[in-house]
């Protein structure tokens, strides 16, 4: 009877972790799934800015390796309507940016809700 026990106990556990994993897969395809409505959005609805990087803030992050992870976001700035509007871009790691304060990026904005901006630091898109 006891050997069923311990055979239940690894099972149900196997059984969350799987459930954990699968819940976690959703969240993050949602999410992914997300972004490109957004992106779509305003590739039909944006239009693309020149703004100028401002400044960089850094933070960083716990990794797997016991090696810090050390991100960055991109603060970019132009003016939309005349008013000073302010662009922070995904984070991405401090050694695969070659940007510097003061070089040009260009943001896919909606005009009419400046707010809603998509920054890709790289410049892959748009």
């Amino acid at each position: 009877m006891a050997d069923y026990t311990i055979l239940i106990f690894i099972v149900l556990i196997i059984l969350v972790l799987s459930l954990l994993v699968y819940g976690l897969l959703g969240v993050y395809g949602g999410l992914g799934k997300a972004k490109k409505r957004k992106l779509n959005y305003l590739k039909e609805n944006g239009e693309i800015i020149e703004a100028e990087i401002t400044d960089f803030k850094s933070y960083t992050a716990a990794s797997l390796q016991s090696i810090p992870a050390i991100y960055i976001i991109i603060v970019a700035s132009s003016f939309v309507h005349g008013k000073p509007q302010e662009f922070k871009s995904e984070r991405i790691y401090r050694n695969k940016c070659k940007l510097e304060v003061g070089d040009k990026v260009k943001i896919l904005v909606n005009m009419k809700n400046p707010k809603q901006y998509y920054f890709d630091p790289y410049q892959k898109e748009y």
